[in-house]
C-alpha cells in the first residue's frame, strides 16, 4: 500500500491510496478536492485495474471535494497519464445531497462516461 497527498482542509494532512496485490492494482481517491501536482507526478504510470474516487459535490466543485467537472477531468488525466489500465474501471462514490441527481439518474449519466455510480452494497473484483 502506498499513500499519496491529497486536497481537503488546511487543518488536516489528507491521504489517498494506492494498494497492489500480485499484479491488480486498486487507487482509492476519497475526501479530496482536485489533487495536487505531486500526487499527479508520483500516480503517472500507476496501472490501476480499478478506481474508485470521491463524486461529492454532483454539478458544484471546491476546494474539499470533488464535483463533476473536476471529477471528469481527473479521470481523463488519469487514462492520458496511464494512472488507469487500460481495462482499468472507474467507480465514483461518497456523494451528497449538494447538486447530485437521483441513483438512477447518476447511474444513466455516468454510464454514458463509461463510470460505475458507487451503491450500497457494491461489490467488485480488481
Amino acid at each position: 500500500m502506498q499513500a499519496f497527498p491529497a486536497a481537503h482542509s488546511p487543518q488536516t494532512d489528507p491521504i489517498i491510496y494506492g494498494i497492489a496485490q500480485e499484479s491488480r492494482r486498486l487507487l482509492y481517491v476519497t475526501d479530496t478536492g482536485p489533487l495536487p501536482e505531486v500526487t499527479w507526478e508520483s500516480l503517472s504510470g500507476f496501472q490501476a485495474h480499478l478506481v474508485v474516487m470521491e463524486l461529492t459535490m454532483g454539478s458544484e466543485s471546491n476546494e474539499h471535494h470533488l464535483g463533476r467537472a473536476d471529477f471528469l477531468a481527473a479521470v481523463e488525466r488519469m487514462k492520458k497519464e496511464g494512472v488507469i489500465a487500460a481495462e482499468g474501471e472507474i467507480v465514483a462514490h461518497h456523494f451528497s445531497h449538494h447538486h447530485t441527481p437521483l441513483h438512477d439518474q447518476l447511474e444513466s449519466e455516468l454510464a454514458a462516461c463509461g463510470i460505475i455510480a458507487g451503491y450500497d452494497g457494491l461489490t467488485l473484483e480488481v
